[in-house]
């Protein structure tokens, strides 16, 4: 099969697994949430088939919190404007990245024509920022210095991934630099929550090495994109702006990576039934479609993906290790089943071509399932 109608094939495939349902668009947290678990299937095809993993969940009866509430959005887009309108991005990046900025010259990339959706727009997108790109890069002094929601690409899978940016890119001195807008609280410094400047570090790595691969197929060097980002936040609970600088080196080499180990998407695609499609009503015949795809569960998906509690019960229903934990599933690999470790523990039977005494295995099996039990308990499970 060539590689134009084997990437038709792999089209025509997610189309039919999404249906009617409407297609949602690609984030970095999306791929920085999806490399946390290289080893789930499920997860591959639903963002390769650009299904909204949260409303999937719900038409199965395990909705999940949304990631932000209807305030926090608003509150996040009214920071984007003071930040961007009232010249605050300026003076942000020459602060903290000590750039000689003397204006502002923005082009939003937001706008699409009439009639184009879906992955036509993205597509369309995703060729004025490269254009873009290429204008700042040539003749920076008369072209754009600032790009707004920028659509860049990025290959995972095998397959074009389009991402759909909240940051800003711009050029000067002949380096292009990435800015990301956030309006999470940092009091006196530190950041309300740790957690959000992590996952923007590795949300800042996905964009870097997007505009990379796009740099590299326009001719021109990588490099000239800068791994060290701008993080705007808020000072405290209100809409001052203040800013961070993000070496994201190490982020971005992790990303590489683990997008470089990940499994080609058609091989994932090759073993689905040839009739399997998500798009369904029904709740338990939805569930029986999901089911025929394989899925990594931890409880660590609890935190970054919307199929979380499907997934969770789906493995609750199997009794699968999963639910326990990737320690756990790691230490207790020769199981099956939670019931299976827990029969080894108590009788201190040795699976075959294991080594050492029973009392010795039942041990070492006792005390993974007690640690997986005080997790569970610490992160808010009843006892």
């Amino acid at each position: 099969m060539s590689s134009v109608s084997d990437h038709d094939h792999i089209d025509a495939v997610l189309d039919r697994l999404r249906g009617a349902q409407p297609p949602k668009a690609g984030h970095a947290r999306d791929v920085a949430a999806d490399l946390d678990h290289p080893g789930c299937h499920l997860r591959a095809v639903l963002d390769a088939a650009a299904i909204d993993k949260a409303a999937l969940a719900a038409r199965m009866g395990h909705s999940m919190p949304e990631e932000q509430s209807p305030a926090a959005l608003r509150r996040g887009n009214l920071f984007e404007r003071i930040v961007v309108e009232e010249g605050h991005l300026l003076a942000e990046a020459r602060k903290q990245l000590h750039l000689d900025i003397s204006e502002a010259r923005y082009k939003d990339l937001s706008d699409v024509p009439q009639g184009l959706r879906g992955r036509a727009a993205l597509k369309w997108r995703a060729q004025r920022t490269t254009d873009a790109l290429a204008d700042m890069l040539t003749d920076p002094n008369a072209a754009y210095n600032i790009l707004r929601h920028p659509v860049t690409t990025l290959r995972r899978s095998g397959r074009t991934c389009y991402l759909e940016q909240d940051a800003l890119a711009f050029v000067v001195g002949g380096r292009l630099y990435v800015v990301e807008i956030k309006s999470f609280a940092v009091i006196a410094g530190v950041p309300n929550e740790r957690s959000h400047v992590s996952q923007a570090a590795r949300q800042s790595a996905v964009y870097v090495l997007s505009l990379q691969q796009a740099l590299m197929e326009l001719g021109f060097d990588p490099d000239v994109v800068s791994t060290t980002t701008l993080l705007i936040t808020a000072k405290g609970y209100g809409l001052t702006p203040t800013s961070h600088t993000l070496d994201v080196r190490n982020e971005l080499k992790a990303l590489s990576r683990r997008l470089a180990r990940r499994t080609k998407l058609s091989t994932i695609l090759d073993e689905l039934p040839d009739d399997l499609t998500f798009d369904i009503n029904d709740p338990d015949e939805l569930a029986e479609q999901v089911a025929k795809v394989d899925h990594h569960y931890t409880p660590g998906c609890l935190s970054s993906c919307s199929m979380a509690r499907a997934c969770r019960q789906r493995c609750l229903s199997g009794d699968r290790l999963d639910r326990l934990g990737q320690n756990v599933r790691s230490d207790l690999g020769v199981f099956d089943t939670v019931a299976d470790a827990v029969h080894a523990a108590r009788t201190g039977a040795v699976p075959r071509g294991i080594t050492g005494t029973p009392a010795v295995f039942a041990a070492d099996v006792t005390a993974a399932l007690h640690l997986a039990h005080e997790a569970y308990v610490d992160a808010g499970g009843v006892a």
